[in-house]
Parts: structure tokens; C-alpha cells; sequence
């Protein structure tokens, strides 16, 4: 055995996945620093999977061992103040991934919510991760315009009873609350937020006064100070 034979044999086998990023970069395209960065395993005929934030590549260990390499070198030759890899044994199973994320989307629709690709993250955004991989992000969509209306209409009759909302002293505060609960105005998605803005009170705030009056019921009356 020569060796080179004895070599071959001693290295390592298989297939595994890298998802990396650096930068500085825009998110969602290709910036010089990611195309320099890119281009060794494209080079060894390594296709990138999902651009933008982060890459994704698969292919045997040696060559992306050695991609790896040359990727870092290539992206640091081209400004990289960072740069940031994590290799997985298995590869990315699509499939299941794809499955695992369409089984998300009806819930997160009903929590006025929506699956957005790596690419497009945001800092607001919530990771959704894959078997401990980012691939794809939450995002919470605007309040749709009738529930906003719903809340300000609510708003509006508040002040109309009870005067200004804020500053109020707490034991007004929770008759205000108490109002707004059999009003069912809670129901309506960042009511909470909306009124703790106009009482110029914190959303905590809000929660902790809605546990008093979960406690206390029988104390707190809504009809009038």
C-alpha cells in the first residue's frame, strides 16, 4: 500500500452540510463579500442551496472541508470582518424540513403571523429553527385595519365615560380595565398595547392589573369613580 493509498483510506467519508455566513453584507442579495465567499465551493462544483443572510451547501467532507478553507481566506481577502460556520453530519433533510414548515403555516396564520425565507430575515423576526438549523423566519404582520378601528372605537367611549385615560390613580385605572373586559375589547389582537399607550402605562403594567381583577372581582366595579 502506498501512501497515498494509505491516506485515501485514513480520510474521512460521506456527506455533510455547512450553513455559514459573514460579512458586512446586505441581507437579501449578493454582496462582493458572500460571492467571494461562495465561490470555492462553487468551484468544486458544490451547489449553494439558500442565499442572502445564510449559505447552505452540501457535498462530501474533504471537499467542503477544503472549500471551507478557501472560503474563508477568499472572504476576508475581500473585507470580511466576520465570519461565522456551523457543520452538520447529516445533510439538510429537505423534505421533512418543508413538512415540519408547512405544518407551521396555518397555526402562525391564525396568530396574524407568516413563514419568511432566510434570506429576507429581519432583526424583528423570530429564527425558526430545524433540528437546531435557522431555516426560515416568523414574522408578525400589521393588525388588520378593522381591529385597529374596533380598538380606537372603544377607546373613544372610555374617555367618554370615565374622561382622560391617562395618569389615572390605580384603583381608576382597574374600573377602566374592568370596562374594557366586559367590552371584550381584550379580544382584539394589541389591545393590550394600544390602551397601555394611551394610559400611558406599560404592558406589564396592564397584565399585572388584569391578575387583580381576576383576584379581586368582586372589589372592582366598571360603573363609574
Amino acid at each position: 500500500m502506498t501512501k497515498d493509498d494509505s491516506e485515501a483510506e485514513d480520510s474521512p467519508k460521506g456527506r455533510v452540510s455547512i450553513d455559514f455566513s459573514c460579512g458586512p453584507g446586505a441581507a437579501g442579495r449578493k454582496s462582493p463579500i458572500i460571492r467571494a465567499a461562495v465561490a470555492p465551493f462553487e468551484a468544486r462544483g458544490i451547489a449553494e442551496l439558500s442565499d442572502g443572510v445564510v449559505s447552505h451547501c452540501e457535498g462530501e467532507i474533504e471537499a467542503i472541508a477544503d472549500s471551507l478553507r478557501d472560503s474563508l481566506l477568499q472572504a476576508f481577502r475581500a473585507g470580511a470582518t466576520h465570519f461565522r460556520a456551523v457543520v452538520y453530519a447529516r445533510p439538510l433533510d429537505e423534505d421533512a424540513c418543508r413538512s415540519y414548515i408547512d405544518s407551521m403555516t396555518p397555526v402562525l396564520a391564525s396568530l396574524n403571523s407568516e413563514i419568511v425565507p432566510i434570506n429576507e430575515l429581519r432583526p424583528s423576526d423570530v429564527p425558526l429553527e430545524w433540528n437546531g438549523r435557522l431555516v426560515a423566519g416568523v414574522r408578525e404582520l400589521a393588525a388588520a385595519p378593522e381591529t385597529v378601528d374596533v380598538v380606537d372605537d372603544q377607546l373613544r367611549k372610555a374617555r367618554s365615560i370615565f374622561g382622560p385615560l391617562e395618569n389615572l390613580r390605580r384603583n381608576e385605572r382597574l374600573k377602566v380595565l374592568a370596562w374594557f373586559r366586559d367590552q371584550n375589547v381584550f379580544q382584539q389582537r394589541r389591545a393590550i398595547d394600544r390602551i397601555g399607550v394611551q394610559m400611558q402605562v406599560s404592558r406589564a403594567t396592564i397584565y399585572n392589573d388584569m391578575k387583580a381583577l381576576d383576584r379581586d372581582d368582586s372589589d372592582v366595579s366598571a360603573s363609574g369613580f
